[in-house]
């Protein structure tokens, strides 16, 4: 069984570049379906150590979870030293925010920013409504 991962699967090297398909538990429907990522290290010739521009993933992967690019988008320079999960970092790539919702719990006083009417941009609107009537 090995070998034939062995010939289906070409062995990636260090510093190559990699896409990461997100699974569908992991994105909300207008996130990433894939992150470009590169190989940051390999232990025991099997596992794979990948960083992305806003960090190193937590997980390590195999050779079949991944596919390799022929070109190179990402350099080693270019990669944050933060751990992230790949949620997270779909999360922080995302254009609308990620997956979850927000929920307004004012009538316990707001004081987490989770809370709707603490986020900047309602901040923002409330104000324009504000100005507007008067």
């Amino acid at each position: 069984m090995k070998a034939t991962s062995s010939k289906k699967f070409q062995k990636p090297t260090l510093r190559q570049n990699v896409r990461i398909k997100v699974p569908d538990f992991d994105r909300a429907k207008m996130n990433p379906r894939s992150i470009i990522a590169v190989i940051a290290d390999i232990q025991d010739e099997e596992f794979y150590e990948l960083a992305t521009k806003l960090g190193k993933l937590k997980a390590l992967f195999t050779r079949n979870q991944f596919t390799l690019y022929k070109e190179n988008f990402l350099s080693i320079k270019e990669v944050g030293t933060e751990e992230r999960s790949v949620h997270e970092v779909v999360n922080k790539l995302s254009l609308v925010g990620g997956q979850g919702f927000r929920k307004c719990i004012c009538s316990i006083k707001c004081t987490t920013k989770m809370c709707l009417c603490k986020s900047p941009i309602y901040l923002q609107l409330k104000m324009s409504q504000e100005s507007t009537l008067l």
